[in-house]
C-alpha cells in the first residue's frame, strides 16, 4: 500500500525544564493519530533504544507480577513523579500539510498524514528523555482517562521500537510483539 506523501509540519523542538532531549510529539485528528519521532541524531539513536527497551521491559515486569495490572499503573509508570501535564496542550496545533522537504527536520521520522484528514488536528502528547528514562507528557483531558492514556503510551513504545528497528537494524522483534499484544488488548 502506498503511503500518503503529505506530513504534518513539525514545530521547533521545545526545551524541557530538565534540559532533556525531546523524543516525540503526537497529534490527533478526528480520523487518526500521528506521531513524529526525533530519532536521527547520534545521541538518540544510541540511547533512546535502550531507554525504550528498559521502559517496555519494566511494563512487562509489572504485568508479570500482577495479571490485574491497571491502566493507571501504566500511566503512572510513564509519568514517573509527574502527575500534571508538563506543557500547555489546550490549544490546537494550526497549520497545513506540505510536501516540501524542508518542512520536516532531517532528524525527524514522521508518520505520513493523509491530506484529507489534516483538519482539526491537535497535539495530545509529548515525550523526552533525560539520559535515564523516557518521560511522557499528556494533554490533561487524556491524562484523566487512564485507558486512553495507557493505550497512547503503549502505542508510542510500539512505534519507537518499530522505528529504531527499521532505521538501525536493531533486533526489537520480541519487544514489538509483546508491546503490540498489549496495545491490542487495551483497544481504544
Amino acid at each position: 500500500m502506498q503511503q500518503p506523501s503529505t506530513v504534518l509540519p513539525i514545530p521547533e523542538a521545545i526545551a524541557h525544564p530538565a534540559d532533556g532531549l525531546e523524543l516525540f510529539r503526537v497529534w490527533r485528528s478526528t480520523e487518526a493519530t500521528y506521531v513524529g519521532w526525533f530519532v536521527g541524531d547520534e545521541w538518540t539513536s544510541t540511547n533512546f533504544a535502550q531507554i525504550t527497551a528498559d521502559f517496555a521491559r519494566e511494563l512487562m515486569n509489572l504485568q508479570s507480577r500482577d495479571d490485574a495490572v491497571q491502566n493507571s499503573d501504566i500511566v503512572a509508570l510513564a509519568l514517573g513523579d509527574v502527575h500534571e501535564p508538563q506543557a500547555d496542550f489546550s490549544g490546537r496545533y494550526g497549520g497545513t500539510a506540505s510536501t516540501r522537504p524542508n518542512d520536516v527536520a532531517e532528524h525527524m521520522l514522521p508518520i505520513p498524514v493523509p491530506a484529507d484528514e489534516i483538519e482539526d488536528v491537535y497535539e495530545v502528547a509529548r515525550g523526552w528523555a533525560d539520559g535515564k528514562r523516557l518521560q511522557v507528557s499528556l494533554r490533561e483531558d487524556i491524562l484523566m482517562d487512564h485507558n486512553r492514556a495507557a493505550w497512547i503510551i503503549l502505542q508510542l513504545i510500539q512505534h519507537a521500537a518499530n522505528a529504531l528497528q527499521q532505521r538501525d537494524g536493531r533486533d526489537f522483534d520480541d519487544l514489538v510483539e509483546e508491546i503490540s499484544a498489549q496495545v491490542r488488548n487495551l483497544g481504544t
